[in-house]
């Protein structure tokens, strides 16, 4: 079992940074002398469960599951020229379920081929190949 967790918060000028403002077109975005104050909060908490195999030295295995539950939050805070306030607010409540599957087969005595499939259903399949060759060993 493994959890994890993305929290804390991120503040600045993200929508409007100082850069962007202009103070030409009303109808435009940006229209102001000071930079947006702006916030994100990732908010996410999960775990996940792996059971994991062996057969011999030469290979291994494993294959999970896993759920995550999302509440990011996005506050705009800009003021412009004009005197309207921006103060749009993004909010994502949601959940994620995440299957994987992976392993390693040792090539020889120092070199391991590895790769793993991880999948969240409703976003994203990723696929990595990978190896790994053992330096000094201490036999």
């Amino acid at each position: 079992m493994r959890a994890h967790a993305t929290v804390g918060s991120v503040k600045g000028p993200i929508t409007c940074a100082a850069d962007a403002l202009q103070n030409t077109n009303p109808s435009r975005v940006c229209y102001g002398d000071e930079p947006s104050d702006d916030s994100y909060r990732p908010n996410m908490v999960g775990v996940e469960a792996i059971l994991g195999w062996t057969g011999g030295a030469r290979a291994s295995a494993y294959v999970g599951g896993g759920y995550t539950s999302l509440r990011p939050r996005f506050d705009v805070n800009f003021l412009s020229l004009n005197g309207v306030r921006d103060d749009t607010r993004v909010l994502l409540d949601d959940a994620r379920i995440a299957a994987f599957v992976g392993g390693h087969l040792r090539v020889t005595r120092r070199g391991a081929l590895t790769a793993e499939v991880y999948s969240v259903p409703k976003d994203v399949t990723t696929v990595r190949v990978g190896g790994s060759w053992v330096l000094r060993s201490r036999s």
